[in-house]
Formats: C-alpha cells, sequence, structure tokens
C-alpha cells in the first residue's frame, strides 16, 4: 500500500514514517515525506503482537503545522486508481 499527501497539502502536513531523511535527527515539517510504500510482512513471518493477534507494524505518524484537513491518496496492491481518504485535525469538518 502506497500513502500519499495531495500536493496542495504539502507545505502544511507531511508524512513521518521510519528514520528521518537528513543524518537521522529529528523529525521537522521540512524534512517529512509527501509518498510513503508500506510492505506487509509475508504470510507466516511475525513482527511483533498485538492482543495475541500477530502484526506488522511501521513507526511513524502524521505532522500537521496546524489545525486543519490532511487528503491522502491510497494506492493499494494493483488497483488502476487510488481510493481517497480525509483525516480531519483539530477541525470538526472538512467540507
Amino acid at each position: 500500500m502506497t500513502v500519499e499527501l495531495s500536493g496542495s497539502i504539502r507545505r502544511g502536513a507531511g508524512l513521518a514514517y521510519g528514520r528521518p531523511p537528513e543524518g537521522g535527527g529529528a523529525w521537522n515539517l521540512h524534512n517529512l515525506h509527501r509518498v510513503v510504500t508500506f510492505i506487509a510482512c509475508r504470510r507466516g513471518e511475525i513482527r511483533g503482537r498485538f492482543d495475541g493477534w500477530p502484526v506488522s507494524f511501521w513507526d511513524g505518524f502524521i505532522l500537521v503545522r496546524s489545525p486543519r484537513c490532511v487528503p491522502l491518496r491510497i494506492w493499494v496492491d494493483d488497483e488502476p486508481a487510488p481510493r481517497h481518504a480525509v483525516i480531519r485535525f483539530g477541525v470538526r469538518s472538512c467540507e
């Protein structure tokens, strides 16, 4: 699965997954990712457990400059078009 921020939101939000790209310093609004691809563990490969269930885990978060709606394009496997989602950060509505 690949998650992508829309171009219009890029200046005020970003994806922070894995290690910061510039020498391992702290994440900030200048070194965030716009696109992140997640690859699941192979069948039978266990990376951890949660509540007794095997899980894959990606350490990260979405960082925003201020309250806003963050539109995402989500590319799943070989689907021809992305799915769309919006995450609200400190706002009641994203209309």
